[in-house]
C-alpha cells in the first residue's frame, strides 16, 4: 500500500487547487517531485488539464512554448520523451501549435517546475527561461484582458530551498511553495 505524500495531500486541499479550473502542470522528471498524482486527481475532479510543450517559434516575441490540454493519462503514456526525457505531446507545425489555452479562457493555476527555490518565492530555473518567458507572455495576455492572472505554485523536496537565489526582473515569483 502506497501513501500519499504529505505535499500532495496539502497541495490538493489548498485554496489555490480548490478553486481553479483551469491548471498547467509540467511532466516530472525523476528527480523532480512527481506531478503525475496532481495530473491524475485533476482529471478526476473534472478539471482541464494543460502540459507544457517547448516549440521554436517564427519570431523572438513569440513564447518558448505552448500549453498543450490533456484529456487522459493514457494520452500521456502514448507520447514519445522529448530531448529532456520529458513526454511530450507530438509535435505540429508552428501555425498549428497554438496555445490552446486561448481557446480555453486562460489559467487558474500553473505549477511550476524549478531546481531550488527561496521560502518568499523566488526560483532557480534550469537556465533556459522557458517558464520565464512563458509566464512573461501570459500576464501580458492578462494585461491585454484576454486572461485572468493565474496563480503560480511550485512544488520541491527540502534539499531545494535555500534562503538567497540571484534573480533579475524578468525570473517569475512563484505565490506558493509546497515541500515535497
Amino acid at each position: 500500500m502506497t501513501t500519499t505524500p504529505t505535499f500532495l495531500i496539502t497541495f490538493l486541499s489548498s485554496p489555490e487547487y480548490c478553486a481553479s479550473r483551469r491548471l498547467a502542470v509540467y511532466i516530472s522528471l525523476p528527480e523532480e517531485p512527481n506531478t503525475m498524482p496532481v495530473i491524475e486527481k485533476a482529471l478526476l475532479d473534472g478539471k482541464s488539464i494543460f502540459v507544457p510543450q517547448i516549440m521554436f517559434s517564427a519570431s523572438d516575441d513569440s513564447p518558448p512554448m505552448c500549453m498543450r490540454h490533456v484529456k487522459s493519462l493514457k494520452e500521456i503514456e502514448s507520447w514519445k520523451s522529448n530531448k529532456w526525457g520529458i513526454k511530450e505531446p507530438e509535435p505540429v507545425s508552428y501555425v498549428e501549435q497554438l496555445d490552446e489555452i486561448t481557446s480555453q479562457g486562460g489559467l487558474d493555476l500553473f505549477v511550476v517546475p524549478g531546481l531550488a527555490f527561496t521560502r518568499s518565492g523566488h526560483r532557480l530555473g534550469r537556465g533556459g527561461g522557458y517558464y520565464d518567458r512563458y509566464v512573461q507572455w501570459y500576464t501580458g495576455q492578462c494585461h491585454l484582458g484576454t486572461f485572468q492572472r493565474a496563480k503560480l505554485v511550485a512544488f520541491a523536496f527540502e534539499e531545494q530551498i535555500t534562503d538567497h537565489i540571484p534573480s533579475e526582473t524578468h525570473d517569475l515569483i512563484i505565490d506558493r511553495l509546497f515541500v515535497a
